[in-house]
């Protein structure tokens, strides 16, 4: 073990690697189901976006616009929709020019806090700039949750990023 590796905590070298070996099992499985069984969305997508960038999100586009209406409950293209709390926030930003492009700029940029933040705890707590560094970029790189969120817009990100910011 290197000198360096040494002066990470030992519960962030146990997580690093617990990290490594899910992500290489995740790729080595979507690379079985997608090139070796050929197998149809979802199993492929999260690695290779085929043309689905977004789905998740698009998919309520036409509900969303008619929000606050009675053909709110219309099945359009989907045959549920959201709970009330995440209703309005489809609503507002369906209401706004390219609405797919600003809910990722707005996921990214709360990925890009969470990074800075985590990074600063990391080197208060005495670990090495260039280590902390390191270790939230593979964490985020190697994280399904962030991974599928850039992949299919999935609005629970943007849930889940209001509430880390709230914690």
């Amino acid at each position: 073990m290197t000198p360096a590796a040494r002066t990470l905590p030992h519960m962030l070298r146990q997580f690093a690697w617990a990290l490594a070996a899910l992500a290489l099992f995740s790729l080595v499985y979507t690379f079985a189901m997608t090139y070796r069984l050929q197998t149809p969305h979802p199993y492929g997508v999260t690695l290779f976006w085929n043309g689905h960038f977004g789905s998740d999100f698009t998919t309520f586009a036409e509900r969303s616009r008619h929000f606050g209406t009675q053909s709110y409950w219309n099945e359009f293209n989907y045959p549920f929709t959201y709970r009330a709390p995440i209703a309005p926030i489809f609503a507002v930003l369906f209401s706004l020019p390219h609405p797919l492009a600003i809910y990722t700029a707005l996921c990214v940029a709360g990925l890009i806090g969470w990074a800075t933040w985590l990074t600063r705890v990391l080197t208060a707590a005495g670990v090495n700039a260039s280590q902390a560094i390191a270790f939230v970029f593979v964490t985020l790189t190697a994280s399904w949750p962030v991974v599928l969120l850039l992949n299919t817009a999935n609005i629970e990100g943007l849930l889940a990023i209001i509430l880390a910011a709230g914690v």
